[in-house]
């Protein structure tokens, strides 16, 4: 009686799921939280920058970039000048 048993106990066997915990893979948990840590960096540095190009704007002079456009047209006139010289 046990002889025609046997194989259901093995089908049974492997119908249960292994109850061993798997392990954790910390390579892969390692590369999550760094680049988690790089996303939240690059994040705070684009807020902190945006407020430090304000904070500068504020302080120059007004018309000051209207007289740097109109330099640097005049450069590349020139420019285009010298290279369209033979």
């Amino acid at each position: 009686m046990t002889v025609a048993h046997a194989p259901a106990a093995r089908q049974h066997a492997r119908a249960q799921p292994d109850l061993m915990p798997r392990p954790i893979n910390w390579a892969a948990l390692g590369v999550i939280v760094a680049v988690g840590m790089h996303l939240v960096a690059g994040v705070w540095f684009a807020a902190t920058l945006s407020a430090r190009v304000n904070a500068i704007e504020q302080q120059l002079p007004p018309g000051s970039i209207q007289r740097l456009q109109e330099r640097t047209d005049q450069i590349q006139a020139t420019l285009l000048r010298l290279e369209a010289k033979p």
